[in-house]
């Protein structure tokens, strides 16, 4: 809840919510020397089933920013575990369908058909 005060200006507060909503079933029963590196792989391993690396990835950041915090700040606790995260893809992979490419090509002006469709072809763009 402390957190929830500080942070309350924050722009993304409507996502820390959502995030500790789903977090609180998993950790609500634990005091905050009670969770360990392990624990958090395991609950992480969890969401990244039910979601993806980069979501998991957001839940967890939120964990390790409040038990920083908690250690830190708040001195209410004496260490804090290495929370694990997940390696991300870099950039925004984005594929197009055979229909979708040709729907493309059928729009553009005609001096630019053949590149884009030496583009699609080859993989280029």
């Amino acid at each position: 809840m402390r957190y929830l005060d500080e942070t309350s200006h924050h722009k993304d507060q409507v996502n820390k919510l959502v995030r500790l909503r789903w977090l609180s079933p998993y950790f609500e029963h634990l005091y905050l020397d009670q969770i360990t590196r392990d624990y958090c792989r395991i609950i992480w391993n969890r969401k990244v089933k039910a979601t993806s690396i980069s979501k998991a990835n957001r839940h967890f950041e939120t964990v390790r920013t409040i038990l920083n915090r908690a250690c830190g700040e708040w001195e209410w606790v004496d260490k804090v575990p290495k929370i694990y995260m997940g390696k991300e893809l870099k950039g925004l992979v984005w594929y197009i369908s055979e229909v979708q490419a040709i729907q493309f090509l059928e729009e553009l002006p005609e001096h630019l058909t053949d590149m884009v469709e030496f583009s699609l072809m080859t993989g280029l763009c």
